[in-house]
């Protein structure tokens, strides 16, 4: 990896709008760059009262499941965010994204939504470890996706006023037209990171 990058990449942008999509791709152009996620980070607190108290475990991937736990989730990371003015979870990510750097690997986290408490929250963790923000937007038959909820539509335009590069793309499973909304849309950015 060059001396010239080594920044902490968020991603940014409502539910589904194709953030991890991007991870990969970016992941395929250079793979030192790491996946983070503060939610994985809500999944390892919550996973062993989940399956002591549900049988069911955070990580589930089965949909039904994930839909029961869903309210939780949302809720006990909104208690820990109010308990810590928004710095709960991005401090429990602090010690995977430094041990990430001191690898040489770039550390890119694919989950960045909250931009509520003034100086200190995900958007300004973000800023303060001389980290870049991708905004992603994604068009279903024409339409932007809308945010899922309350806590989007407040939050979603902040972030996209302060994202230093963004992509809209229209949902897809083809690859190369992916790869070239990436590369046109991101140019800058994937020059500094090959």
């Amino acid at each position: 990896m060059s001396e010239r990058y080594q920044k902490i990449i968020g991603i940014c942008g409502v539910a589904t709008v194709g953030k991890d999509t991007l991870f990969k791709i970016i992941n395929s152009i250079n793979p030192a760059i790491t996946r983070l996620a503060l939610a994985d980070e809500l999944k390892l607190d919550c996973d062993a009262f989940f399956r002591q108290k549900l049988g069911i475990s955070a990580f589930t991937t089965d949909i039904k499941e994930k839909n029961l736990i869903r309210p939780l989730f949302v809720d006990y990371g909104d208690i820990k965010r109010k308990q810590s003015l928004g710095t709960y979870w991005t401090s429990l990510l602090q010690p995977k994204i430094e041990d990430c750097m001191s690898r040489g690997d770039i550390p890119c986290v694919t989950d960045i939504r909250y931009d509520e408490y003034q100086g200190v929250d995900e958007l300004d963790w973000i800023k303060k470890n001389n980290g870049v923000l991708i905004h992603v937007s994604r068009r279903e038959q024409g339409v932007l996706i809308e945010p899922a909820n309350d806590r989007e539509k407040i939050n979603n335009p902040r972030l996209m006023a302060a994202a230093d590069y963004k992509l809209v793309w229209s949902t897809s499973s083809d690859i190369s037209y992916l790869l070239d909304c990436v590369n046109l849309q991101l140019g800058g950015f994937i020059e500094t990171i090959r």
